[in-house]
């Protein structure tokens, strides 16, 4: 995904749960391409019923969580159909993402206010919380996820 931060898929049903590994897949005859694309149906499919619900920032803005305890909430930020649902409910064409750990996914408005508050709360939790991912702040838009710039970054006090 970007250096440091890795997509893995997983077999997950009722009776197991394990990530794939190349021995799995290799006498699949299906491509990458084809797991990536049923493993993102998958999920959003299993998504299809979370409603983004906005909170309103003190001054200006809001924020979505995500925190199913699921262990799939930060992989949702590859989910294009339910990204867009967070986005059309921040009323927002591009909102920050931070993924401090597995079990949660936070999003915000480029003009919420506590965004400086929020980038340092990700830096602490990604060493302080169970299955940590990347303290780094993306960016989701209809063109897809991006790392946020240096300009971007300095908005957030980082």
């Amino acid at each position: 995904f970007f250096a440091g931060l890795s997509v893995a898929y997983a077999l997950d049903d009722d009776t197991r749960y394990r990530l794939l590994r190349h021995p799995d897949v290799s006498g699949w005859a299906m491509a990458q391409s084809e797991i990536e694309a049923r493993a993102i149906a998958n999920l959003e499919a299993r998504s299809s019923s979370l409603i983004p619900k906005p909170t309103p920032g003190a001054d200006s803005g809001a924020f979505v969580t995500v925190s199913t305890s699921d262990g799939y909430d930060a992989a949702r930020l590859v989910l294009p159909h339910f990204m867009a649902r967070v986005r059309a409910a921040l009323n927002a064409s591009q909102v920050f993402v931070g993924i401090p750990n597995r079990d949660f996914l936070v999003s915000w408005t480029p003009d919420f206010s506590a965004r400086r508050g929020f980038a340092a709360k990700i830096a602490r939790d990604v060493r302080w919380r169970p299955h940590p991912l990347t303290d780094a702040l993306l960016v989701s838009s209809e063109a897809g996820v991006r790392l946020a710039d240096a300009k971007e970054m300095m908005g957030h006090g980082r």
